[in-house]
């Protein structure tokens, strides 16, 4: 396993049989990061059982949740990928998910459908459009009643670095 970043590779060939100098040297860049086009934090609103709208008393819930457009990687991994990180924050997350500053993007693991169990907070719903992939994590952990608020950006990404997995 290497880290997401980016790496300055020189190969080396030579004609064992030819005369000196004989070797050529190849030289690129290997780029193994992924840049989000967007990351962002909102809230979600959701009732435990009914709509929002008419939620009995106590039964009115709200989550944190992070969003990640990735629109820089290979064509079937763009998308959103939703977290639900319950009441938790972006470096809290991070931590207890992937053990520091590098966010690895399940890829492999992401949740599509909108059946099946809740999905955990260290695996992404995921969507090629924003409603899509809220529409899974809705059905999944929200009920599938849930108001979501507008994101903002975390106060500072420049420590982290992401990769699809």
């Amino acid at each position: 396993n290497m880290p997401p970043s980016i790496y300055d590779i020189t190969i080396g060939v030579a004609d064992a049989g030819g005369p000196e100098p004989v070797g050529t040297n190849i030289a690129f860049t290997l780029d193994l990061r992924i840049v989000p086009n967007l990351v962002g934090i909102g809230t979600v609103t959701y009732c435990l059982n009914g709509t929002v709208g008419n939620c009995v008393s106590g039964e009115l819930q709200t989550a944190e949740y992070i969003v990640i457009q990735i629109n820089t990687g290979t064509a079937s991994q763009n998308g959103f990928y939703i977290y639900d990180i319950g009441q938790s924050n972006f470096q809290t997350w991070a931590n207890s998910c992937f053990g520091g500053n590098t966010i690895s993007i399940n890829y492999t693991g992401r949740q599509t459908s909108s059946s099946g169990n809740s999905i955990s907070s260290c695996v992404p719903a995921y969507g090629t459009t924003l409603s899509a992939a809220k529409g899974v994590l809705e059905n999944r952990n929200y009920s599938g009643q849930a108001s979501y608020a507008n994101t903002i950006t975390p106060p500072s990404l420049s420590s982290y670095t992401f990769e699809i997995v």
